[in-house]
């Protein structure tokens, strides 16, 4: 088993306003990302290929890439042993909202297009389910963005989200009495169509290896009702591995967007909009979040 050591550098661009488009943010962010990306794989493997330029499937390579990552925090309170996540450790520096109105998140999650997003919830390592009631704001804020990703994700040709795995909402977080999750304001999403958070960055070293034929590909055509593309050399990727890196950051880039936005940490953005609406910069307080996406609202 080889070795890795990871070192997690600068994750996006900083923000002073959000004024900025869509398509700014995912540029930016694409940017950034890649260059993080190649520091984090650059290893001396002489004699050998980058086994990131392999397929996702791998497992090997999975495990190896999950345990550099992890090892800083397994054996701290932060880590969930049962869902391999490390929770979030820090609290909102305002008073916590107080809830006026809740309701379960819908399963699924009906989209006005016609589609359907099935929402399934974990437990967290004290073994309460993240099936809670939260605030009806973060609900209809969860809507609107899996809304609006799933549209601007069909314009590029990637295949929409499906499925989310939701660890947390109002569970696991006890110990930090002023954090969201307690409010009933915030969400932790650990996989995206029955993908783990954690890939995302393999999933785009892929993307950018087969990025010629990817762009090749028409979705009605190509890649809907598909479980694998084949690529050069007759390679069989899955799909929804495949394209994990896409979703991840659209929805990052979209709920940055949003006016209810407050915190937006995953492994594209480690951002704060407070509000005025200007947008702070979090990775030098707040710990990676190579394996969830965690939003709140407010």
């Amino acid at each position: 088993m080889r070795k890795i050591t990871i070192s997690i550098c600068a994750f996006f661009v900083t923000i002073t306003v959000s004024s900025q488009s869509l398509e700014e943010i995912l540029k930016a962010g694409d940017s950034e990302f890649q260059k993080t990306n190649d520091t984090i794989f650059k290893q001396d493997r002489s004699g050998g290929d980058d086994p990131y330029n392999i397929l996702l499937y791998n497992r090997e390579d999975h495990e190896n890439f999950m345990d550099a990552f992890f090892a800083e925090y397994r054996n701290s309170r932060y880590f969930d042993k049962i869902n391999n996540v490390v929770l979030d450790d820090f609290e909102d520096d305002t008073q916590p909202v107080v809830r006026t109105k809740t309701e379960l998140i819908p399963i699924p999650i009906k989209l006005s297009t016609g589609q359907e997003v099935v929402i399934t919830f974990g437990r967290s390592s004290d073994g309460v389910s993240g099936y809670q009631e939260v605030d009806t704001l973060l609900v209809n804020t969860l809507k609107d963005v899996l809304e609006i990703s799933n549209k601007e994700l069909l314009k590029r040709n990637v295949p929409p989200i499906k499925t989310l795995f939701v660890l947390c909402t109002t569970n696991g977080h006890k110990p930090w009495p002023n954090s969201n999750h307690n409010s009933g304001t915030a969400i932790d999403i650990s996989e995206i169509n029955g993908n783990r958070i954690i890939y995302t960055r393999i999933s785009g070293r892929i993307s950018k290896q087969f990025k010629e034929d990817i762009e090749k590909l028409d979705y009605d055509k190509d890649i809907k009702g598909k479980y694998r593309l084949v690529f050069q050399d007759a390679v069989a990727v899955q799909i929804d591995e495949l394209y994990l890196y896409e979703r991840v950051k659209m929805l990052q880039a979209v709920f940055l967007k949003h006016k209810r936005s407050r915190e937006n940490f995953g492994p594209f953005l480690m951002k704060k909009k407070l509000m005025s609406q200007q947008i702070i910069d979090k990775k030098e307080s707040v710990r990676p979040h190579e394996d969830h996406l965690h939003f709140s609202v407010r």
